[in-house]
């Protein structure tokens, strides 16, 4: 994983939204005070892959106070893919996350689905490992450096078992033991379970005889109920008969009610129709009076509409008169206005210009002074240009001065760093001879060492064959196990049961052969006892043999293990002899570089250009002809001039003035002759005349209009009354011919009410039949009721009968289960018993730490090589008890780890940090592109602080980035580029500097 780009939002102290670039340098650092938010940056990383930070807060703590929400997104590449994670977190509950893939330069949705499990599994499947793993592998984290350094021996093995995963097996062991307990526990208690099983059987009878006869019964109670039913069937069906004649007769009275019900309502209907007649024959007989008065309200109607049409073009044109006199005056009033208004602003511009052009009788004067000053201000300018020149070339030849003194001062410098080289170099040629006894000491341990290896391997081939034969005796006897449990369960079943029968065909035996049969087992048994003995002797001699073999192993793989710092101490110190040859050359080269630089210092020969660029500035300054009374006489002309400078922008704003005042009479003069000239109050004035005349002419009388309105109020009804005599005429023959029907529907339904009463009388006569049928059939369904329950209980002794075989059968399979079960527990047992051996501590977790304790301390070794020059060196010793023992090794011999000072704990801690960041990424099959390192520098000195930015620099290939996070100001400007995060009022905010 190689961080690309990082954008945050509300994350801890960063509140408002922030874009951090991470893909400018491959190495750079992340600077700011304590507290700035520096660490927050490779937080909301982790946070985004995987919704935790690197120290475990949840969203709620991560989420800036007064904020509602926290959202994070994550640019970077995996596998040469870039991939984009979004994860936004409200502060209450609810919140997104989502992956996106850069294709064809856009990021496009990896998933269509929104749960946010199925998002974290498929970023878990391109990263190729979870939280820990990645944080473990990549984040070199303040405080967490010291793996081993603050463990006691045993909590530094348990703690490196369970980050390699080696735990694991232990926890297989373990579980595998339990298994074991468990297997044998349900074993007994089956074994227990087949006892109780074969007690029950023995108490269970077959039930066959006893069901054939209940079936027998059963079959003939079958045959009466079917009699029975027959008769049952009879009585019946001429019940059903008699019912239907009751539900006829229930029928009829039904109808006798509703023809009631409908004469009665016919009897009120005609009394209804018989008033409403009555009623309408007596509006008839007003029909002339009604009509008579109709045809004066048409009359006066179309009078009144008449005289409101007139009224209405009458008050129309009154109100337009009105309005034409209004508007008369209006204008009148506004044009004599104006007309006054013009007529004062005409004298008032006037008497404006006469002033101006009094104010501008002295132009000519100021324009001749302002043409001196324009003059005056041309010679200045031209002086302080050549002043500015003059400025600047001293300035410059200011500057060369510096730099010639600055490269004086670095020769002599140099001069004094190669005599002090010189004197370094001679001291070294003094210990020549030292160096040649101390590598030939070390050339004689480093035989010593591989001698040691060759017997260890030796050692190691004989403990592989020796461990192949246990395994074949260990399988051998759980075979004999096996053989002698099959011969014993033999023996018990000859013994044991109430017949004598052969194990293996399960025929009968007699009392002979069982005897013999009996000798042969127990022989049998015998010889498979005296050969276990025998197998467990060799196991026990093998796995005495092995021991001693490893012990051996053991020391000499020790001793074999300084080979390895033999070996680096051999070539540093053969590397140093190589150097030795060369460094009276250095000497005598140093000693000519020496005298070159005094010869050049003596005679000036250094900065020629600087100084021949000295002298070509001199002679530009004497070019100039610069002058500074020059320049103050300049300024003193230009101040005295200024005063008539602003006196001529007053001339030319009067005169502009004037020319605008002249403008604006003209147009005024204008304007009044255009009012005097208007027409408007003439044409009013004969519009006035026209709409008197008009309204002469319209012949409207209000009072024969009044006299119309009140006669028509007196006559307002006269309009219904003619509707309700028209309604009366068309009803009159229609309820006279209703009145007919309704007299005929009453006579019939009399007849048909009459009808129905003759045949309820003849159908009460079925009632006393059909409670003698049904009184039959109530003895009869008691006779069928009793048949039943006496058949429903040989049912259930039957179903009992039946249950009882099945379950004796049941009971015969369980006990063939149980048996195979047994056989198979035994089996289970000895297969985790296997287990428990392999698994455990001095098995395959023995085997793979040693493995993997051997990668680690090679590449830390490496590590440690660079930042300490080989002064320091590590191994790591797996002992008795599970401890891990840390030895370090320097130039006075190896002891303990703690004895060591902070910052030598320190580079010793990062090199084994480190190493495990490698071997944990290789584990786990995702390339280590990304190291990260926050804090944790302020234990080391200047020197260290520089091996440790040196081991930066010469592991940089290894990765595509490395990041350190730091508030030392002695590491700022160690690494080509830097992010600069600082803290205001406001929250955390970045700069980026390259």
């Amino acid at each position: 994983m190689v961080p690309i780009r990082l954008k945050l939002e509300n994350f801890r102290s960063f509140s408002s939204p922030t874009d951090i670039p991470l893909d400018f340098s491959s190495l750079f650092c992340i600077v700011g005070d304590n507290g700035a938010g520096k660490s927050s940056i490779v937080e909301a990383m982790l946070w985004a892959l995987f919704g935790a930070s690197r120290s475990g807060y949840k969203a709620k703590d991560i989420i800036r106070t007064g904020k509602k929400y926290v959202e994070v997104s994550f640019d970077f590449k995996m596998w040469g893919e870039r991939y984009r994670m979004i994860r936004r977190q409200n502060i209450g509950s609810g919140g997104t996350l989502k992956l996106l893939k850069m294709e064809n330069g856009e990021y496009i949705p990896m998933t269509k689905s929104r749960r946010k499990s199925d998002v974290q599994k498929m970023i878990l499947k391109i990263l190729g490992t979870d939280y820990n793993g990645l944080k473990l592998a990549t984040v070199f984290i303040q405080n967490e450096a010291s793996l081993f350094s603050t463990m006691k021996p045993s909590e530094r093995r348990q703690n490196l078992a369970k980050i390699l995963g080696i735990n694991r097996f232990q926890k297989l062991r373990d579980a595998a033991a339990q298994r074991m307990k468990d297997v044998a526990s349900k074993n007994e208690a089956i074994r227990t379970e087949m006892e109780i099983a074969e007690k029950k059987l023995s108490d269970i009878n077959d039930p066959a005889e006893e069901i054939l006869k209940i079936s027998a019964e059963i079959g003939q109670l079958r045959n009466e109920q079917d009699k029975k039913s027959l008769q049952m069937k009879e009585i019946e069906k001429r019940l059903l008969e008699l019912e239907d004649m009751e539900k006829r007769s229930k029928e009829i009275a039904k109808s006798i009610k509703s023809l009631g019900a409908e004469k009665e309502n016919l009897e009120k209907s005609l009394f209804e129709t018989k008033s409403e007649l009555a009623n309408v024959e007596n509006i008839i007989s007003q029909r002339d009076a009604i009509l008579q008065q109709k045809s004066e309200y048409d009359d006066l109607s179309k009078a009144y509409n008449k005289m409101s049409s007139l009224a209405s073009k009458f008050f129309k044109f009154r109100d337009s008169l009105d309005s034409a006199k209004d508007e008369y005056f209006r204008k009148k009033t506004e044009i004599e206005k104006k007309k006054s208004a013009l007529v004062a602003k005409i004298e008032q511009i006037r008497q404006q210009l006469k002033n101006l052009r009094e104010e501008l009788s002295d132009a000519d004067n100021v324009k001749a002074k302002v043409e001196q000053l324009s003059a005056a201000k041309k010679m200045l300018a031209d002086m302080e240009l050549k002043k500015e020149k003059r400025d600047k070339l001293l300035h410059r030849r200011e500057i060369l001065q510096t730099k010639i003194d600055e490269e004086e001062r670095k020769l002599r410098e140099q001069i004094e760093q190669l005599l002090g080289e010189n004197e370094r170099l001679e001291l070294e040629i003094s210990r020549k001879a030292q160096l040649g006894r101390e590598l030939s000491i070390m050339s004689e341990k480093l035989v010593e060492c591989d001698e040691a290896q060759e017997k260890a391997n030796s050692l190691r081939k004989k403990i592989v064959e020796i461990e192949k034969k246990l395994s074949t005796s260990k399988q051998k006897i759980e075979n004999i196990f096996e053989q002698i449990a099959e011969k014993q369960e033999q023996l018990a079943f000859v013994k044991t049961g109430k017949v004598a029968r052969c194990p293996r065909c399960g025929s009968e035996l007699t009392g002979e052969h069982k005897k013999e049969l009996l000798e042969k087992l127990a022989r049998e048994i015998s010889g498979l006892n005296a050969e276990s003995g025998k197998i467990e002797g060799e196991i026990g001699e093998h796995t005495e043999q092995a021991n001693k073999l490893r012990a051996q192993m053991n020391t000499l793989e020790k001793i074999a293990k300084n080979g390895v710092n033999f070996k680096k101490g051999a070539d540093k110190l053969s590397k140093k002899l190589a150097q030795m040859e060369v460094v009276s050359e250095q000497i005598e080269k140093n000693a000519e570089q020496i005298s070159k630089i005094e010869e050049e210092l003596a005679g000036k020969k250094f900065a020629l250009k600087r100084r021949s660029e000295i002298a070509r500035i001199n002679s530009e300054i004497g070019k100039l002809e610069f002058f500074d009374d020059a320049l103050a006489q300049a300024q003193k002309f230009v101040d005295e001039l200024s005063p008539f400078e602003r006196r001529w922008e007053l001339i030319l704003d009067k005169r502009k003035s004037a020319q605008k005042a002249e403008r604006e009479l003209e147009t005024m003069t204008e304007e009044l002759a255009k009012i005097e000239r208007d027409k408007i109050l003439e044409e009013l004035s004969q519009k006035i005349v026209n709409l008197k005349s008009q309204l002469e002419k319209i012949p409207y009388d209000s009072v024969e209009h009044d006299r119309i309105r009140e006669r028509l109020k007196k006559l307002k009804k006269v309009p219904e009354q003619y509707f309700l005599l028209q309604k009366a005429e068309e009803q009159l023959p229609n309820l006279k011919s209703g009145l007919e029907k309704l007299d005929k529907n009453l006579v019939a339904k009399q007849r048909e009410l009459e009808k129905y009463i003759a045949e309820s009388e003849q159908l009460a006569q079925s009632e006393s039949a059909i409670a003698h049928l049904r009184a039959q059939k109530s003895g009869l369904d008691a006779q069928i009721a009793e048949m039943d329950e006496k058949n429903a209980n040989l049912h259930s002794q039957k179903i009992e009968l039946e249950m009882r075989g099945k379950m004796r059968e049941e009971m015969m399979r369980e006990k063939r289960r149980l048996s195979a079960e047994i056989a198979q527990f035994r089996k289970s047992e000895s297969l985790f018993k296997n287990i428990v051996e392999i698994c455990g501590p001095l098995g395959i977790q023995d085997w793979l730490l040693r493995r993997y304790l051997s990668a680690l301390e090679a590449d830390a070794n490496e590590i440690l090589e660079l930042i300490c020059d080989g002064a320091l060196s590590v191994r790591l010793l797996p002992e008795s008890g599970e401890k891990l023992v840390v030895r370090i090794s320097d130039e006075l011999g190896e002891r303990d780890y703690s004895t060591y000072s902070g910052g030598e704990e320190f580079r010793i801690d990062f090199a084994m940090r480190l190493a495990l960041s490698r071997l944990l990424a290789n584990r786990s099959g995702f390339p280590l592109r990304t190291l990260i390192i926050d804090e944790g520098f302020g234990s080391q000195d200047e020197t260290g602080l520089e091996k440790l930015v040196e081991t930066l620099y010469d592991v940089q290939s290894q990765f595509d980035r490395i990041i350190v996070i730091t508030h030392l100001p002695a590491l700022r400007d160690k690494f080509p580029a830097k992010i600069v995060v600082k803290k205001n009022e406001s929250g955390s905010a970045v700069s980026v500097e390259t």
